[in-house]
């Protein structure tokens, strides 16, 4: 009896063992948001528009109060509504870390 009880609790043990080998492992941190490379993405992908004729330039949109980091976030991946006209921005097809970086340049024209 005592024989069955050791097997048992080594098959428990290894098959423990292989459950948590078996987890995946936690997500790699995002690094830190870069303002440079948010103003070298605007430059590359959003300048066409933003540019004063068509839509507001990034400086002046760091002047609008109620374009918080928050609102940025959401509105680049998601679409923002203008507020003129009907007219919207689609949602960009950057990666989330880029969207981050556009919102540190934008936060960074505030200061």
């Amino acid at each position: 009896m005592p024989r069955i009880a050791a097997i048992l609790a080594l098959a428990l043990a290894l098959g423990t063992m292989s459950a948590l080998a078996d987890d995946p492992k936690p997500p790699a941190p995002m690094p830190a948001p870069s303002w440079k490379n948010g103003q070298r993405i605007t430059r590359e992908y959003c300048v066409s528009c933003h540019n004063a004729r068509t839509a507001p330039t990034f400086a002046k949109l760091a002047q609008n109060p109620k374009l918080t980091d928050a609102y940025l976030l959401k509105g680049l991946t998601d679409g923002i509504p203008v507020m003129h006209g009907n007219l919207k921005m689609p949602p960009t097809p950057l990666l989330q870390n880029e969207v981050r970086d556009v919102v540190a340049y934008i936060g960074a024209l505030r200061d």
